[in-house]
């Protein structure tokens, strides 16, 4: 068993480690000379709204290196994870990362609920590691971590390779984007008193970047508590940051590239929230190929009680809900996992997690469906241009797995990625009977089967003696699969990423 250290550990030489080692990375308590503690006040707007994000005439417009969220097609390989042309494929643990154990991970200074939000890509190779960590008592601080292709921290970035920010007593980063400059775009969440949807830029060096709105950050203050969710970033630079305000609505804020608030989306207010119906949850935003912000998750209609369904919102790039998408800009689905199984859909809970866009505008959704028995089920929903089921894919649009082999317990989809022309990987979590959980990846052909050549009959689930749940997936460049998420061993709770390498059979 690896044992936690209160130090960060460079380790030069990993190996000769044996295959059941890892390498554990501590996060100790680091100063953070960088955090702006003058800013602990908002002057509240008349409408409840207040941006803190002041113009910059230094910072210039700033392309993100790899995945901007925007226009993710699917004739776009340059970010894929191309398996090659074998008949049958296995996926294993990569050897070369980590110390032989092929995952790193980090526990704060308190075994509380560390985890990895997200994992990136910077232009020189380099992975950028976003996520939480606990500090004394119940604070949260946002983590930032630059490693070396072999899981080693990079001692050039802040202290020894790891990045610290507290500012509030909750503060954590969703989503990251390393810019083109080296310059390095966070959107997450910062807590004084209420939670608020924040943007932050960092410098190569991990240091904040004042030239971006007001001394390094930006937020948007919006009634009660409102996280920081998620976020994409166009090719001008705009960064869009989706805040959600639990169980009722969510809120689509945009910003110009220097962090200022940008007047020209949502008619004017620089944000749309979406409080149309009873409860309205938006879990996950990306840009589709037009550039137009696409919001998945899950929402509860008019005369519902308990249950909610999958929700898909299209918006304009001005910021109102495309009329031309759904109903009115939305797509509601209830009940997936009930259909064809003896009931006729209704009832259960649905929701979305994320959503890739093919070259013909249709998109297909990953998340999960409640079946007859209230087993989550891994489930994709695939959507027409127009807001509509694509009755060509699975059955009449929809792909629910139920019970894969060697698995009686449930599965949820978090993320999806294209791997090649003809498929796609879903990366999520598969349920065991105490309710803990282990990474689980499909491979899916476009037509929404399972690929029989792929591992075990189409799934691959990671067997481990702990609890570990796959938060985020995103490819490296050697097309190797990068899985950030949470590792939970008896008395502690650890952020870690995993890498995996898929090979021929």
């Amino acid at each position: 068993m690896c044992r936690p250290s209160s130090r960060i550990l460079v380790l030069s030489a990993i190996a000769g480690l044996g295959s059941a080692s890892c390498v554990r990375l501590g996060v100790g308590s680091i100063a953070d000379d960088a955090v702006d503690a003058s800013l602990t006040t908002d002057a509240e707007a008349s409408d409840a709204v207040a941006i803190d994000a002041v113009a910059s005439d230094a910072a210039a417009t700033d392309a993100a290196v790899d995945d901007t969220g925007v226009g993710d097609a699917w004739a776009d390989d340059a970010a894929t994870g191309d398996a090659g042309t074998s008949a049958s494929l296995s996926l294993e643990i990569d050897p070369s990362f980590g110390g032989a154990s092929g995952y790193v991970s980090w526990q704060g200074t308190s075994p509380g609920d560390n985890f990895v939000s997200d994992v990136a890509f910077d232009a020189n190779g380099r992975m950028l590691v976003l996520g939480m960590t606990f500090n004394t008592g119940s604070l949260r601080d946002l983590a930032l971590w630059r490693l070396a292709t072999d899981g080693v921290p990079d001692p050039t970035f802040a202290d020894g390779g790891y990045l610290k920010y507290s500012a509030s007593p909750y503060d954590w980063g969703s989503r990251i984007f390393p810019l083109a400059s080296g310059r390095i775009l966070v959107v997450g969440n910062i807590d004084y008193g209420t939670d608020d949807p924040t943007i932050w830029r960092f410098t190569e060096d991990g240091g904040l970047d004042v030239s971006f709105g007001q001394s390094g950050r930006a937020r948007i203050v919006l009634p009660g508590e409102v996280q920081g969710h998620s976020g994409a970033l166009d090719l001008a630079g705009r960064v869009y940051l989706l805040g959600r305000q639990f169980g009722n609505w969510f809120d689509v804020s945009r910003f110009s590239s220097d962090g200022a608030r940008d007047t020209t989306f949502a008619q004017g207010s620089g944000h749309f929230t979406f409080n149309a119906l009873p409860s309205s949850s938006g879990v996950e935003i990306k840009l589709d190929n037009a550039g137009r912000p696409v919001v998945v998750g899950g929402v509860r209609p008019r005369g519902a009680t308990t249950d909610s369904d999958l929700g898909v919102w299209r918006f304009t790039e001005d910021g109102l809900l495309d009329v031309d998408f759904g109903e009115d800009g939305i797509f509601i689905h209830d009940g997936a996992a009930r259909e064809g199984s003896g009931g006729n859909g209704g009832g259960g809970n649905d929701g979305g997690s994320d959503v890739i866009f093919m070259a013909d505008d249709s998109m297909i959704v990953v998340g999960h469906s409640a079946n007859t028995s209230t087993v989550s089920q891994m489930t994709l929903w695939k959507l027409q241009p127009n807001g509509t089921l694509d009755a060509s894919f699975g059955n009449q649009g929809v792909v629910t797995q139920s019970s894969p082999v060697g698995h009686a317990g449930g599965t949820t989809g978090t993320r999806i990625l294209r791997q090649d022309e003809t498929h796609f990987l879903v990366v999520g979590s598969a349920i065991e009977g105490d309710d803990s959980k282990r990474i689980a990846i499909w491979r899916m052909t476009i037509d929404g089967d399972l690929d029989p050549s792929f591992e075990n009959g189409g799934w691959f689930k990671r067997e481990s003696m702990a609890y570990e749940e796959a938060l985020s997936a995103t490819w490296d460049g050697a097309n190797r699969l990068v899985i950030g998420g949470r590792r939970a061993e008896p008395t502690t709770t650890e952020a870690a990423v995993w890498r995996f390498e898929f090979r021929p059979r």
